[in-house]
Parts: structure tokens; C-alpha cells; sequence
């Protein structure tokens, strides 16, 4: 059998569903319950490594992001009176990155400097 590569799509976006005639493949070799667990959304890279995400967040966006966790993996790490220090132990991917930006000026994306460089070019 040829090379085998998992491929997510959006239920949403699926139009037409028709019966296949190949015979269905029990997956035995993916924990699913894993699999997404240090993830933001479902945009996974195969190449992905799980990285510490250190954002410094603003008083103002704080309780909200405690409230609403970015991730299931985030950590107060650091709460002093103007800003928390917040840690994710996540793969970064597009989804991330825009959950991020989408907090304004109120989240600064401080580790890894790959991420922050990119998020301030992107913000551009």
C-alpha cells in the first residue's frame, strides 16, 4: 500500500457525500484523544512540535482570558498589577496566532521570538 497521511476536513464545507467502494480501514495507529490535545483548532502540521507560548496579557483582557482560556493548557504563570504572564504548551499554527491577534494591543506574544516576530508582521 502506497504512503499513508491523515487528511482533516471542515464538516461545514462538505457539499456532496457519495458511497465509497473501498473498504473501510479501521484506524489503529492515531490516539485521537491525543492527537488534538495541544492544539488550537484543528489546522495540525505534521512537522509540529509542542512549544512554551509565553504571552503577557493586560489586566484589562486578563479576566477574560481566564475566564476563556486560549487553551485547555494554559498556565498563570506570573499576576502582578498592570499584567499576567500566561504560558500555553501548544503547537502554533495559523489559528493560534489569529486567536492571539484577535485580543489587540491587550496580549503580547513575549516566547517564543519565531512566534512573536511573526505576529508582528502579520499585524502589519
Amino acid at each position: 500500500m502506497g504512503s499513508q497521511f491523515l487528511i482533516k476536513f471542515a464538516l461545514d464545507r462538505i457539499t456532496t457525500i457519495q458511497e465509497s467502494k473501498k473498504k473501510f480501514v479501521s484506524n489503529k495507529s492515531i490516539d485521537f484523544s491525543e492527537y488534538f490535545e495541544n492544539n488550537v483548532s484543528v489546522t495540525l502540521s505534521n512537522a509540529g512540535v509542542v512549544q512554551d507560548i509565553v504571552l503577557k496579557v493586560s489586566n484589562i483582557l486578563f479576566l477574560n482570558i481566564q475566564t476563556n482560556p486560549i487553551h485547555g493548557l494554559q498556565k498563570l504563570k506570573k499576576h502582578v498589577l498592570s499584567n499576567a504572564l500566561i504560558t500555553l504548551e501548544v503547537i502554533p499554527n495559523y489559528e493560534l496566532e489569529s486567536l492571539i491577534l484577535s485580543k489587540g494591543a491587550g496580549v503580547e506574544i513575549l516566547y517564543p521570538k519565531s512566534l512573536c516576530d511573526k505576529s508582528k508582521n502579520g499585524s502589519k
